[in-house]
């Protein structure tokens, strides 16, 4: 089998992992608890939209056919994520600075696992840094997504992987 088909099956197994975990982290219970009093505390434009976007890359990289979008369609879509999280730890920082500080950690990980991917063998032997290093991504920004999910209306459900 060449090393081509084999990185995508790879790819494939990778992506519903990460899908599970994806789904799995975004339901998790916060570590940051959700406070509600009488009067809920205004979430910001940018923070509304900046989690907003995050569930929408987070959701494109658990439905992602890897097989039809190849290595560079799996690259993108963990490039999205990458940046939509940074996105969302800058417009957090200010209402959640411990979430927003371990999402910016969970994100230097991924970009740093992703910057040694460059190859489909690379993507082998980098499988399972991948998988952890998005799983963190997804946990840290789990904790800001919930607590503004109710004051951001615009924030899309978590997507359930495809079959």
């Amino acid at each position: 089998m060449s090393d081509v088909r084999r990185a995508a099956r790879v790819l494939a197994a990778l992506l519903l992992g990460l899908a599970v975990l994806a789904g799995c982290a975004n339901q998790a219970a916060p570590t940051t608890p959700v406070t509600r009093s009488a009067t809920p505390t205004p979430v910001a434009p940018e923070l509304c939209l900046a989690a907003a976007n995050f569930q929408t890359a987070a959701n494109t990289l658990s439905q992602i056919d890897a097989t039809a979008s190849g290595i560079d369609g799996v690259k993108a879509a963990l490039q999205s994520l990458r940046d939509a999280g940074r996105n969302l730890a800058t417009a957090a920082k200010a209402q959640f600075a411990e979430a927003s500080a371990a999402l910016g950690r969970a994100v230097d990980t991924l970009q740093q696992t992703m910057a040694s991917i460059t190859t489909p063998a690379d993507l082998l032997t980098q499988l399972g840094g991948l998988t952890t290093a998005v799983a963190q991504v997804e946990a840290a920004a789990a904790t800001i997504v919930a607590n503004v999910r109710a004051g951001c209306p615009d924030v899309p459900p978590v997507a359930t992987p495809a079959p």
